[in-house]
C-alpha cells in the first residue's frame, strides 16, 4: 500500500514491530482485526441502541422503530470507524475515540438527529465567530475521548 509506506518512516519504530505485538491482539493480520473490529461491537450496539431508545421513551419521546434504528446505527458508525484509525497508527488511543465522537457529533448535528448537550443555546447562537456545528464537534469528541480514556485506552 503506497500510503502506509509513505507513512513509515513517520513511525520508525512501529513499522518494525509485528501487527499482532502493535495492536497486543489476537490476531495476526491486520485483515483479521478489522473484521473482529467491524464484527465485535454489533451485539454491544444493539444492547445499548435500545436502552437509549428506552431513555428517550421515558424523557417523553414517542417510540419508533426508525429512532432505534438510528440509535444503534450511530453506535456502530462509532465503533466502525475507529477501526481504520486504529490499523493505521497500529495502537488503540483515547484520542481516537475523540476524532470519531467529533465527527459524528457535527454530522448528526448538521443532519438535526442530534442536539448540542451541555453548552446553553444562546451562547452556542450569539458568539460571533463561533459556528454550532464546531461546539457540537467539540462537546461530542470531548464525550468520547472521555469514554476512551475511561475504558483505558492510553493517548
Amino acid at each position: 500500500d503506497p500510503f502506509m509506506i509513505a507513512c513509515l518512516p513517520l513511525l520508525p519504530e512501529l513499522h518494525l514491530l509485528p501487527f499482532k505485538q502493535r495492536l497486543q491482539l489476537k490476531t495476526s493480520s491486520p485483515m483479521e482485526y478489522q473484521i473482529h473490529c467491524l464484527k465485535d461491537p454489533i451485539p454491544s450496539c444493539i444492547i445499548f441502541g435500545a436502552v437509549f431508545s428506552a431513555l428517550d421513551v421515558y424523557q417523553g419521546m414517542r417510540f419508533t422503530p426508525t429512532r432505534l434504528g438510528q440509535n444503534i446505527v450511530f453506535l456502530y458508525a462509532y465503533h466502525a470507524l475507529q477501526c481504520p484509525l486504529e490499523g493505521l497508527s497500529g495502537r488503540r488511543s483515547w484520542t481516537h475515540n475523540a476524532l470519531v465522537g467529533g465527527m459524528l457529533g457535527s454530522v448528526g448535528y448538521m443532519k438535526g438527529y442530534l442536539g448540542i448537550p451541555f453548552v446553553p443555546p444562546h451562547i452556542v447562537h450569539t458568539t460571533p465567530g463561533l459556528r454550532p456545528v464546531h461546539v457540537a464537534a467539540m462537546v461530542y469528541g470531548g464525550l468520547g475521548g472521555a469514554l476512551g480514556a475511561f475504558s483505558g485506552k492510553p493517548m
